[in-house]
Parts: C-alpha cells; structure tokens; sequence
C-alpha cells in the first residue's frame, strides 16, 4: 500500500503522505494524507484526513473552511490505517510525500 520511500518517511522523519483521490464533487479536487506518529506530540496517534476542495483553490492558501466533506481520523496503528484505506476503496491510492504532490495543507 505504501512504498518504501513513504514507510522510511514515516518511519525516520514522521513525515506525511497524500495522495489525490477521485473527486465526487464537479470541479474539485479530492485528498487523502497520512500523518504518522510524533513522539513528542503524540506517540502512538496515527492521522488521516479526507477532503475536497474546489479546484480553482488549489494554488491558494487553503483554510479548514474551504474543505468539502472533510474527515478527521486518529487511529493508534499503520495496520489500522491501512485497514481504514481499505474500507473506504482508497488502497490503490498512490501516496506519495505531501511535498510531492499537489496536497495543499
């Protein structure tokens, strides 16, 4: 589900994942990214987050308010959120490093 480059990502600087999904809106863009556990902040807190976003806010600084159907989602385990991907269809889903992509938060 996740390449090696995100797992060391993960893994070595906590650093997130996001990958754009099929949109359900017209005109909107559709992502989903992985925040993997800070052990400072929040040792064993795995997030994801789900939205959409109309298409033409993609190169502007985008707020919560702008989001579509946004979800917030705290899990305590990687399988778990490889399980959650799952249910919700989105285990093809191409993630990449956010800075890779055209994620925009």
């Amino acid at each position: 589900m996740f390449n090696q480059e995100v797992l060391n990502g993960f893994r070595n600087t906590h650093r997130p994942a996001a990958a754009e999904i099929p949109a359900t809106r017209p005109d909107c863009r559709a992502f989903v990214a992985v925040y993997p556990p800070v052990p400072k902040l929040r040792p064993d807190q795995w997030l994801i987050r789900k939205f959409e976003i109309p298409a033409k806010l993609i190169d502007t600084e985008v707020k919560d308010e702008d989001l579509l159907d946004p979800e917030f989602v705290s899990l305590d385990t990687l399988l778990l959120v490889e399980r959650w991907l799952r249910i919700h269809k989105l285990q093809d889903a191409v993630f990449l490093p956010t800075m890779k992509t055209d994620y925009p938060l």
